[in-house]
C-alpha cells in the first residue's frame, strides 16, 4: 500500500469542504467532498464528463465537490478504493474482473466511456504491422492495468504471440506517447486524441485500433464500494457523482466545441481545434455515457472476450460486476437521452 500513501493528488476543484448556497435562515450549505482515484496518471479525454461537470456546476448542484486523486495504474486505483481513500475508483475492466475474483466487495455503478477508443502505436517507420514489435519494449500504465491487458488481447487476435513484449511502467497518455517519440520504448497504446497528435507529427504510425479488433469492449469503470450503497449518506454522495457525470456526458455529446475548451484547461499543451475535432469523432462512435453507461451487454461481452482470450479464467455474471440501480432512479429523474434533431 505504499504506493497509495505517496499518491499525487490533482485537486480539479478545491480539496476541502466548501461553502455554496445561502439558506433561508442565512446559514451556508457545506458540499461534501467525492474522491475518485483515477489510474491515467493526468487528465485525459474519457474523463471529460466529469471535468465538465465539475466546471459547469452539475456537481455542485447536487450538494458534492470533485476531487480526482492520480494513481499510477488501475491496480492502485482500485487498492484506494479497498483502502477507503477514495468514494469512486475508475478502473478498467481487467482491475474489475480481477478485484471480483479476489473477492473484494465493489460495484461498477456508472462509466464515463464505457466503449474503447484506444489505438496501438509504434515509433514512425519501425513497424508496418504488430508482427514487427512482438518483441517490443512497450509503454503500459501498470501491471494487470486496461493498457497492458488490452494490448496483448489485439496481438492475440491478429494471431501474433505477445509473450515477447516487453511491458515498462509510464504513466499517462501523454507520457506513454513521449516515451516512444523519445526512444525510450518503441510502442504503446493510447486513445484517439493522443495518438492523433503523435500522428500529425510525424512521429508514430497507428498500426491498430482496438475498437475495429473488438467493438464493443468495455474501457472505463466507475466502481464503489457495496456498503456504501447501503449507506445513506454515501449513497447520495454517489448519486450526485452518478447525475453529474451523466449531464457531464450529455453536454460533450451536444456541445463538443465548449467541451473541448474545458478540456484544454486542463491539457494545456494540446490544441483546443485538436481537442474538439476527436470530440466530434468520438460523438460520432457513440462512446459516451450518455444514459450512465453501465448497459449489460458491454460488460457481458467484455467478459466473453477475456474469457475467450485465457485472460479471465472464472466467467462473470453482470450483476456481480454492476449495480445500475443509482443509474436507473437518476434516468427516473431526467429521463434517457434524446439525441438533440440536427
Amino acid at each position: 500500500m505504499g504506493d497509495i500513501g505517496s499518491v499525487r493528488k490533482t485537486c480539479l476543484a478545491v480539496a476541502t469542504i466548501v461553502l455554496a448556497g445561502s439558506l433561508a435562515g442565512g446559514e451556508t450549505l457545506a458540499l461534501d467532498v467525492v474522491k475518485r482515484s483515477s489510474g491515467s496518471g493526468a487528465a485525459t479525454t474519457f474523463g471529460a464528463p466529469w471535468y465538465v461537470a465539475d466546471a459547469l456546476g452539475f456537481f455542485e448542484k447536487e450538494g458534492i465537490k470533485f476531487e480526482e486523486v492520480q494513481v499510477k495504474g488501475d491496480a492502485n486505483s482500485m487498492r484506494a478504493l479497498i483502502a477507503k481513500e477514495v468514494l469512486i475508483g475508475g478502473v478498467g475492466p481487467t482491475t474489475m474482473f480481477s478485484a471480483l475474483a479476489e473477492g473484494a466487495k465493489v460495484k461498477v455503478v456508472v462509466s464515463s466511456q464505457p466503449v474503447v477508443d484506444y489505438n496501438i502505436v509504434a515509433k514512425k517507420g519501425i513497424a508496418k504491422s504488430l508482427a514487427d514489435i512482438k518483441t517490443a519494449s512497450f509503454a503500459s500504465a501498470g501491471p494487470k492495468d486496461i493498457t497492458t491487458e488490452i494490448p496483448k488481447m489485439v496481438f492475440k487476435k491478429h494471431n501474433v504471440d505477445p509473450a515477447g513484449l516487453n511491458f515498462i511502467q509510464v504513466g499517462s497518455h501523454a507520457a506513454r506517447l513521449q516515451s516512444v517519440i523519445a526512444g525510450r520504448v518503441q510502442a504503446t497504446m493510447v486513445n484517439t486524441l493522443t495518438a492523433t497528435q503523435g500522428k500529425l507529427a510525424g512521429e508514430v504510425d497507428i498500426l491498430a485500433t482496438v475498437a475495429k479488433d473488438f467493438p464493443g469492449l468495455g474501457y472505463t469503470y466507475l466502481a464503489v464500494r457495496e456498503e456504501d450503497l447501503t449507506d445513506a449518506k454515501t449513497r447520495k454522495m454517489i448519486r450526485g457523482f452518478v447525475k453529474g457525470t451523466i449531464l457531464g456526458a450529455r453536454f460533450v455529446q451536444e456541445n463538443p466545441d465548449k467541451a473541448a475548451e474545458i478540456m484544454a484547461k486542463l491539457l494545456k499543451d494540446v490544441d483546443v481545434k485538436l481537442i474538439a475535432a476527436v470530440f466530434r469523432q468520438l460523438n460520432e462512435d457513440g462512446v459516451w455515457g450518455v444514459d450512465g453507461g453501465v448497459e449489460p451487454h458491454i460488460t457481458d461481452f467484455t467478459v466473453k472476450v477475456q474469457m475467450e482470450m485465457g485472460d479471465l479464467k472464472q466467467p462473470l455474471t453482470v450483476p456481480q460486476v454492476l449495480d445500475r440501480s443509482v443509474v436507473e432512479d437518476v434516468l427516473k429523474e431526467i429521463g434517457p437521452y434524446k439525441k438533440k434533431s440536427s
